[in-house]
């Protein structure tokens, strides 16, 4: 597949993703029966994810959206977040993110949510790059090599958020 002149290949297909997710599902759906969470869902790329996860939640879930920007092209830059965060305090907070990468987006969240004294913060990630970093979700979906990934809610400028499977850059 071509986008953007860049060539990208097949690397996790929609029913992988989809048995991932029902797993995870039902483990979390356990875990905060009658605990009334708040799913903190960062945007853009967590859309497609946070969608498919919540609907495995056998009870009613408050759902944020949030915006945070840390990446340009295919590089991880300096994050960008200009929206307040939702009250959290004594709150079960679910963060869902799309991917690890450096781990900083998720590392400037935790301290931000922290701040407001939750009752407890669990993380979820569709992906996690297997490379060193300050901070690691609660739970992941996939680990994947350190390389750029676009489809299922992750993009490539803005173009492939809607691809049902996610597909790697080629080298």
């Amino acid at each position: 597949m071509i986008l953007q002149n860049k060539h990208f290949i097949k690397y996790i297909s929609n029913e992988q993703i989809q048995s991932a997710i029902l797993k995870l599902g039902t483990e979390i759906c356990d875990m905060y029966a009658a605990k009334n969470p708040l799913c903190i869902v960062v945007l853009q790329g967590a859309f497609m994810f946070a969608s498919d996860l919540i609907k495995h939640f056998q009870y009613p879930v408050e759902i944020v959206f949030i915006k945070i920007k840390s990446y340009t092209g295919t590089q991880s830059g300096e994050i960008i977040h200009n929206e307040n965060l939702p009250d959290v305090t004594n709150r079960n907070v679910i963060i869902i993110e799309d991917i690890i990468d450096t781990g900083n987006t998720l590392q400037y969240l935790m301290k931000n949510i922290k701040q407001q004294s939750p009752a407890s913060v669990f993380t979820i990630a569709l992906l996690q790059k297997q490379i060193e970093k300050p901070i690691s979700a609660d739970r992941v979906c996939f680990k994947i090599a350190d390389t750029f990934v676009v489809g299922y809610g992750l993009d490539y400028n803005e173009i492939g958020r809607n691809l049902k499977d996610i597909w790697q850059l080629a080298e």
